[in-house]
């Protein structure tokens, strides 16, 4: 069995065809809490690879992103899974290692992941058997990363070719794989299709035919799914006419599903022009489209292809306007993705053409729920040779988010998946105590002490569902600084009275990181203990921080002055 635990050696919605260091304030980012949070790391180790990524997030910041490459002269499926509180430098390089998904034999390509909001996952891909045609088949994982059982096939009955898969969780665990293939017949044109799954991986449904009547003479492309907090999910996909003829675009659809998988419009829903699709939706219902299109007839005419948006309600009606996302708007702009906080806020990522001087580069822009952008698009990779492409987002109740793209940049001669996170606008407040039940001390005595680093942000209910509100307000990679002044020493390394660690930093300087995200009203505790050396006045300091935004600094240190005589 494969274990996602010990990748990055931290304890402890999708895209069909493809598919969350120290602070560094992004240029061109104007929302005084946006800020990206590393460098980009390579995420796929040693391994090239091939097809986009596909990357998903818990609402506490987990994140999993999966890819294809060659080992042993076989196509696979690869994993990598990054813990909310990894730190940049625990691992060498900036280099994250992957492990296999797929345990057979036949070929494994074209992956897409989806995770429930505690971090459960679903990972599921096209295998090309013996027998000539694609099959899916999937894998589920825990919120620790274990494997729960083997591979399984998606819809085994249909011996019939499948591709395109995509995959979304509700929070419960439950999950619904779409895809694009033909009938059990293995005759007419290809449709859409969909299978629901409980969260132990038993089907709920058999697989359901989600296209209809609107892909009449129409051949399809891409789709992609959305799940709700209460398993409501809506899929979209896109088709063309097979004459790519000028002027003649793609068309996108969507339907809308209950969570027992009862269509919820009796037509499908959309129509217009645009491919490339990509949906995200909140917990309430409420979601949002991007694609790539003509955004007016200047650009159709000059061959420009845009990123474009438009928010609908739960009805499948649209709330907004189109409107379109980049501002360069010279050659073309593609292969969107979306990504959706708890509270609607989101972000879209896509690839550019030369807007960096290079071939290609990934760009992202993020929005308020009321569709507002809340600053100017930017840039996601760094390295800039070559080409980089094929971008994938993801997104956390309190809209932290981590993207992930192939690029040439990385490694000389092969292509690799980079990873990025950034830290939302969420506005956390950390707060610091210091007790002790002695203020005066002589030399060579020891003296006990508390540092409390508090989230004092007040826990929120908005959902209603727990696995995602815990996430809003969480700090991730809460930590506490114990710096003491030269006239006393600690004994020993601090005591978390949660899971963490506790580092060394200086012969009179801790440094203690909770293992997980602290929660909104939730305290942790390190005990030490400081022996006196010399007298005079003993400084001892604790001072607070996480990856989170935090506009009132005042209360993140407290110092204690102790008379040594």
């Amino acid at each position: 069995m494969f274990d996602l635990r010990p990748i990055l050696r931290i304890p402890a919605v999708s895209h069909c065809y493809v598919l969350a260091a120290f602070v560094a304030f992004l240029p061109n980012v104007s929302h005084a809490g946006f800020a990206a949070l590393e460098a980009e790391r390579n995420a796929s180790g040693g391994l090239g690879a091939m097809n986009p990524p596909a990357i998903a997030r818990s609402a506490e910041g987990d994140s999993l992103v999966v890819f294809n490459s060659f080992k042993s002269d076989q196509l696979h499926v690869f994993a990598n899974r990054i813990a909310a509180n990894v730190l940049p430098t625990n691992v060498a390089s900036n280099l994250l290692s992957a492990v296999q998904v797929d345990t057979s034999t036949d070929r494994a390509y074209n992956p897409d992941v989806g995770m429930a909001a505690d971090g459960r996952a679903v990972i599921v891909w096209n295998a090309a058997t013996d027998s000539g045609l694609n099959a899916i088949r999937g894998r589920r994982y825990t919120s620790a990363g274990m494997p729960e059982a083997g591979e399984f096939e998606i819809d085994p009955l249909g011996a019939t070719s499948k591709w395109a898969p995509t995959v979304a969780l509700a929070p419960n665990g439950n999950f619904t794989v779409a895809w694009i293939g033909y009938d059990v017949s293995g005759s007419g044109p290809a449709a859409v299709y969909a299978r629901r799954y409980a969260a132990n991986g038993a089907p709920l449904s058999d697989a359901v035919k989600v296209s209809g009547s609107e892909l009449a003479g129409r051949n399809l492309k891409e789709c992609d799914i959305a799940m709700d907090a209460a398993g409501n999910y809506a899929i979209v996909y896109s088709s063309g006419d097979g004459s790519d003829l000028p002027g003649v675009e793609d068309r996108i659809h969507f339907q809308l599903f209950g969570p027992t998988g009862i269509k919820k419009n009796a037509q499908a829903l959309g129509g217009f022009d645009g491919n490339d699709p990509a949906i995200a939706m909140q917990a309430d219902g409420r979601f949002r489209l991007t694609w790539t299109g003509f955004y007016d007839a200047t650009e159709k005419a000059a061959g420009n292809f845009a990123i474009l948006a438009r928010a609908f309600d739960q009805n499948g009606v649209p709330v907004t306007s189109r409107v379109r996302v980049n501002l360069y708007d010279y050659s073309m702009q593609f292969s969107p993705d979306i990504a959706m906080a708890s509270n609607g806020d989101y972000v879209i990522s896509w690839t550019t053409h030369y807007q960096d001087g290079s071939e290609t580069a990934v760009y992202a822009k993020r929005y308020y729920k009321s569709s507002l952008a809340a600053g100017p698009e930017f840039q996601l990779n760094t390295l800039t040779t070559g080409y980089q492409d094929a971008t994938a987002v993801a997104m956390d109740a309190d809209g932290d988010i981590v993207t992930a793209w192939t690029t040439s940049a990385s490694v000389p001669g092969k292509t690799t998946v980079a990873t990025r996170r950034y830290r939302g606008d969420a506005n956390i407040g950390l707060g610091v105590t210091l007790t002790s039940t002695r203020a005066q001390v002589k030399p060579g005595e020891t003296i006990t002490y508390s540092a409390t680093i508090s989230n004092l942000r007040t826990p929120q209910s908005p959902t209603g569902v727990s696995s995602i509100d815990v996430g809003i307000g969480a700090a991730p990679r809460a930590r506490i600084v114990i710096d003491l002044s030269p006239k006393g020493s600690i004994t020993s390394a601090p005591k978390l009275n949660v899971p963490g660690i506790c580092t060394q930093n200086a012969p009179q300087q801790y440094t203690c990181t909770l293992e997980r995200p602290l929660r909104a009203g939730q305290k942790a505790q390190a005990d030490f203990t400081i022996k006196a050396v010399d007298t005079g006045n003993l400084d001892i300091k604790a001072a607070v921080a996480a990856d989170s935004y935090d506009s009132n600094t005042a209360d993140n240190s407290k110092l204690v002055t102790v008379v040594v005589k």
